[in-house]
């Protein structure tokens, strides 16, 4: 990879959990953020794809230990997560010295014989999982840990599933890409 492209995959990991720490210590600021620009926090109307985990915790009884802004903070890094993930993918496609590091990888990964499907396995099917996992609670309530996490301390559960979601978002476009370079790669006249 290109100093570029590990920058900007370095910052993407390093940078969102630090941020998603800091809004939910920031609390207090964030609501008055949010009210000044109209969004009524007392309710889940404005959320879109925090909802039904808004709704499961409150079914049960696991919201008396968080606020609705936790959620509006998950829902804010999941979109966050998201757009960061669709602008790396477009901005390395159209970068010829991206191309060229993804492609010069992927070669580096045949000639080692390394198995380029697991790469893409582990890419974008544990990122796709993750991202479910992250934003799907009532999936994750199922696992014993997760489950003793949203009862014993909901709002470190709910910071620590953006991150989750903002990691498994990068692995995910991160597989994207590598999957658009291998057909790339693959339809190149071999030397």
């Amino acid at each position: 990879m290109k100093p570029q492209s590990k920058a900007y995959v370095l910052r993407s990991i390093i940078a969102l959990p630090v941020a998603i720490g800091l809004a939910f210590l920031l609390e207090r600021p964030l609501s008055a953020f949010f009210q000044a620009v109209g969004i009524n926090i007392e309710n889940a109307s404005f959320l879109m794809l925090s909802r039904k985990s808004y709704q499961f915790f409150a079914q049960r009884s696991l919201a008396d230990q968080t606020s609705i802004l936790d959620f509006y903070i998950l829902e804010m890094f999941i979109w966050l997560a998201l757009i960061l993930c669709v602008v790396h993918v477009v901005a390395t496609l159209t970068s010829t010295n991206s191309v060229n590091s993804y492609l010069e990888k992927l070669q580096e990964i045949r000639d080692q014989r390394r198995s380029q499907k697991k790469l893409f396995v582990v890419l974008l099917g544990g990122g796709l999982t993750g991202m479910i996992v992250a934003e799907n609670f009532s999936l994750a309530y199922q696992a014993d840990l997760a489950r003793f996490a949203m009862e014993t301390s909901p709002r470190v559960y709910i910071a620590l599933s953006a991150i989750l979601f903002c990691w498994s978002a990068t692995f995910f476009s991160e597989g994207l890409l590598f999957l658009c370079y291998f057909f790339t790669l693959r339809e190149a006249p071999r030397p």
